[in-house]
């Protein structure tokens, strides 16, 4: 599964329409601003909490690239997605906050919380971004904090605030799929990248830009091409984009006695040729495995593997699953992660 680009059109909409006027063009890179540095827009332990699911679009032609030539990113992306993977967190609430001194210059409240999970087709056109906050710096710089919770921004406009200052927590508003921060940066209306430091260009896989970030920032944002988000048993095939909400948890837990045993895993920037490997073992050691070779790349992956309830019924005890990824590394197979989880059934 791709996680769909929810912004892409919806950045000539919102990100120009409402927020910024005009038109998007490629322009030349132009150096940063030495002295403006930004610490982290979100208070997340990075990876383990958090991960950077999608980075700004840096190809200026076709097709798409982060600034590492990687694929976590798609088509005329603006910004850098900072996801909430910790689901336990993000009910509790992960604070944004602002990533430099500012002043709060718009805001947008009222925006409905996971419509797009559940309608999105009512999701109204030119509010995509949902609840969000707009901080303008000194030097024409200004910073968009969007997808935020509804009723929790708390900044007025016209207020000054300082780096680290809360702005709001992170939401499901406006057209998103999945829990996160869009944060993006520009100047005298120019984006740029917080990773490079210049305006949109080829990407550089080898390149140790300075960028925006400040030294501190810059240490926990190491660029990460693949991951683990979540793995679990349950008693029915998640819809992956809703695991966020309380009410699909309930609605594939256990009750009595199950029909099916399913082992799910989903992963971010997976890669063609990867050999994924999901197994399940029963109270007996009995081990009943599914294996695939992935087919391209994907920024978001989701797999499940099953078991049927034998005509006897269960066994009884502990059930293992088991979630391997390994990729061919200079002629020989390397894991890039491996997971387990057990569940008990009566």
């Amino acid at each position: 599964m791709i996680l769909m680009p929810y912004l892409g059109s919806l950045a000539r909409k919102f990100l120009f329409g409402v927020f910024w006027g005009g038109l998007c063009f490629y322009i030349p890179p132009v150096s940063a601003d030495e002295d403006f540095k930004l610490d982290l827009p979100i208070e997340c332990q990075i990876p383990q909490q958090c991960i950077i699911q999608n980075y700004m679009d840096v190809s200026p032609g076709s097709g798409y690239r982060d600034y590492r030539c990687g694929t976590l990113s798609y088509p005329r992306h603006k910004g850098t997605d900072f996801r909430v993977i910790d689901y336990a967190a993000y009910h509790e609430g992960v604070v944004v906050v602002a990533a430099q001194d500012g002043e709060v210059t718009r805001i947008r409240e009222g925006e409905k919380e996971d419509l797009f999970l559940e309608e999105p087709e009512k999701v109204p056109s030119g509010r995509e971004a949902g609840n969000a906050v707009v901080l303008r710096h000194s030097g024409g710089w200004e910073t968009l904090y969007a997808h935020l919770r509804p009723g929790s921004i708390t900044v007025m406009v016209g207020q000054q605030v300082k780096a680290g200052e809360k702005l709001g927590l992170v939401g499901l508003s406006g057209n998103t799929e999945f829990t996160h921060l869009h944060f993006h940066v520009t100047r005298n209306a120019k984006f740029y990248d917080p990773f490079t430091g210049v305006q949109p260009e080829n990407c550089n896989p080898e390149g140790k830009p300075a960028g925006l970030w400040s030294a501190e920032a810059s240490e926990s944002l190491s660029y990460r091409e693949t991951g683990l988000v979540e793995t679990g048993f349950s008693s029915s095939v998640p819809v992956v984009r809703k695991l966020p909400l309380p009410e699909e948890r309930e609605r594939i837990s256990y009750r009595g006695e199950t029909e099916r045993l399913v082992f799910w895993m989903e992963a971010w920037g997976v890669h063609p040729a990867d050999r994924l490997t999901l197994s399940i073992t029963d109270p007996s050691g009995k081990r009943k495995v599914d294996q695939t070779v992935l087919t391209k790349r994907q920024a978001s992956y989701f797999r499940y593997f099953g078991l049927k309830r034998p005509q006897e019924g269960w066994l009884s005890g502990l059930y293992l699953g088991e979630v391997q990824l390994e990729r061919l590394v200079k002629g020989s197979w390397q894991t890039i992660f491996a997971d387990s989880r057990k569940v008990e059934l009566p």
